[in-house]
């Protein structure tokens, strides 16, 4: 864990742990959205690209 992120994480809630705020039946979730959000950016990122190359 970078030093930046530990410092959000203990100023912001007092914990270690990036998922003290949400619980830990949030780690599922976190997973999909982030893989979620990851294809999203890939395909805006491939779109912006091959509008740049036509």
């Amino acid at each position: 864990m970078t030093l930046l992120t530990r410092r959000a994480s203990l100023s912001s809630g007092g914990s270690d742990d990036p998922l003290g705020l949400v619980g830990k039946d949030f780690a599922d979730t976190a997973e999909w959205l982030g893989l979620v959000v990851f294809l999203v950016v890939l395909a805006y990122f491939a779109k912006l690209v091959k509008g740049k190359a036509a």
